[in-house]
């Protein structure tokens, strides 16, 4: 999990441009700062849903969100994901997206054992197919939802934003 979407880096300051706003790139440190925080995906999954949540999560969710979730200390996070180790975890989140090999086209880019899953359509399905130790629950359950059955929502990467940054007139 890398969360950095298809933000871009200005190449003359430096500076990482989410391409939903700011509020992307808040919400997108908050989670870089819990990984870091919480170390394993028990500890820190948890966050990330309740902070992608459409109906309760968003950058006014971030501390309540780490406050219900067990292993992530909210004034940790809070001073992580507000200063410059939050920066310093995006800007590094950007190194990892961008040297993703396929490059990149759309998010989510899911990479499975090396490999980009290019139907999205059920993650649980493909990521219990190719595990190989003793499956768990959520492997024996039917995830094929009508959610999941439906094409998922890509947001794309423009073509433009890829190949070069359009600097803002003063």
């Amino acid at each position: 999990m890398v969360p950095y979407g298809n933000a871009i880096k200005d190449p003359r300051t430096g500076e990482i441009q989410c391409q939903h706003g700011p509020d992307e790139c808040t919400l997108n440190k908050a989670q870089l700062c819990a990984i870091k925080q919480g170390k394993t995906t028990d500890v820190w999954w948890p966050f990330i849903i309740c902070t992608e949540d459409a109906r309760t999560g968003g950058v006014d969710s971030i501390d309540s969100c780490a406050d219900s979730t067990e292993g992530i200390d909210t004034d940790l996070l809070n001073v992580c994901y507000q200063g410059p180790e939050g920066d310093d975890l995006l800007a590094a989140a950007g190194v990892v997206t961008d040297n993703l090999d396929p490059p990149h086209e759309y998010t989510p880019w899911v990479i499975l054992e090396g490999t980009q899953l290019v139907d999205t359509s059920d993650i649980t399905k493909s990521v219990c197919d190719a595990y190989t130790g003793t499956k768990p629950a959520a492997c024996s359950q039917d995830t094929a939802t009508e959610a999941q059955a439906q094409e998922p929502t890509k947001c794309l990467k423009p073509k433009a934003r890829a190949q070069t940054y359009v600097a803002p007139i003063a």
